[in-house]
């Protein structure tokens, strides 16, 4: 994935389960973690973009689209390439981590800046 540094952006996935079904579930979740942190071992309380189901649009609940919108604010870190996950939250017992093939959340410099 790639952005541009201070760019508000709305990030679309389409959540599927490893045979390649949509997740269908998404409304029963308790809770979406969407993180971008400096490196996959951080803390997720150390990331650089953290945004809730709260924060985010269930599309579809049936066909497991959702659209995480990052605002500029969001968007403003140094430019260089980090990892993202996202995690399901169903109950405190059961939190399904999405598998990302690759997992590059890359931030490039605008070419226009004010």
């Amino acid at each position: 994935m790639i952005i541009k540094k201070g760019n508000a952006v709305d990030i679309k996935m389409e959540l599927k389960s490893s045979t390649g079904s949509p997740i269908d579930d998404l409304a029963s979740t308790t809770g979406i973690i969407f993180v971008v942190k400096t490196a996959k071992t951080d803390a997720d309380g150390s990331a650089l973009i953290s945004k809730a189901k709260t924060d985010m649009t269930i599309d579809d609940p049936n066909t497991g689209n959702i659209i995480i919108p990052l605002t500029s604010t969001d968007t403003n870190i140094t430019v260089g390439t980090y990892s993202y996950g996202l995690q399901l939250v169903y109950s405190a017992t059961r939190q399904i981590e999405i598998d990302i093939t690759d997992d590059s959340f890359t931030v490039t410099q605008d070419t226009v800046r004010g």
